[in-house]
């Protein structure tokens, strides 16, 4: 840290005596602005001096969220108009209370899908690794004959789901297929703890700041208040004005499911 100003004492003698009525006047002036300068600036600068306020206020991120809606994230030529029309909810997931990606409901494919891979959905929470899971399929071969069997389902790192492989009751299922019936999406991939996916149901949040419609606002930190000592976690902010001294907190990045944080932010006036 750079040192403050050395001290600077003003007196009349030092300058011409046929000032000195009107220094007699000014100097006492000039002398306090300058050693109020000085302690100003040997005291460095810190919360209690700037023009920002700080903000404390809490996120309690629920046990389990709602379910997502993928149906306009299928990959091409899969639908689920059949599956619903039989009982089946349409494709969806969510995060569960284990901070694990879940997967339901189920969707069809009505046409030829060609050689394996096969992309089912996109655009979905980015994991840390890829993991496969399995679950239950049902085909037609080229003659329309019905076969059952299982599929091999990979979660990539990329955020997407494919059908990698699958193993049914006919030598016709070996990687080609007329259509697909139905492919079940009722299963849990047990990735890592997944951070926030989106934007949680507990957003927005109306926060109450010191000022009326703030210049700026800077996320200082984000702790899990459930641990012991409470760690300190990365993300970010999105926030707008809201009314009078308020703002709304539209979403805050790297939380994860079923906890409490306290959020502190930096508001600028």
């Amino acid at each position: 840290m750079a040192q403050p100003p050395e001290p600077i004492a003003l007196q009349t003698q030092n300058f011409p005596s046929d000032y000195k009525p009107l220094l007699d006047l000014v100097i006492p002036l000039f002398q306090r602005q300058f050693d109020q300068n000085r302690a100003c600036l040997a005291g460095g600068v810190d919360s209690n001096n700037l023009a920002a306020k700080d903000v404390t206020f809490t996120v309690n991120v629920p046990g389990t969220e709602a379910w997502i809606s993928i149906n306009n994230q299928l990959g091409s030529g899969w639908t689920s108009t059949t599956a619903v029309s039989n009982g089946f909810a349409a494709p969806r997931y969510r995060v569960n209370a284990s901070g694990q990606l879940q997967f339901s409901g189920a969707m069809e494919h009505n046409a030829a899908l060609g050689a394996l891979p096969v992309t089912l959905v996109s655009g979905l929470p980015v994991t840390q690794y890829n993991e496969d899971m399995i679950t239950w399929i049902q085909v037609f071969d080229g003659s329309g004959n019905k076969f059952q069997g299982t599929a091999l389902v990979r979660m990539d790192n990329s955020g997407a789901l494919t059908l990698r492989a699958w193993s049914v009751t006919s030598t016709s299922g070996s990687g080609t297929a007329n259509a697909v019936e139905f492919l079940s999406l009722d299963n849990i991939f047990y990735t890592p703890l997944l951070p926030n996916p989106g934007v949680y149901s507990v957003f927005p949040i109306t926060v109450p700041v010191p000022f009326s419609k703030p210049s700026a606002v800077e996320l200082l930190q984000i702790q899990d208040t459930g641990s012991s000592p409470p760690p300190t976690i990365l993300g970010g902010i999105d926030w707008t004005w809201g009314d009078f001294q308020k703002i709304v907190v539209r979403n805050v990045t790297g939380l994860v499911i079923g906890r409490q944080y306290q959020v502190t932010l930096r508001v600028w006036p």
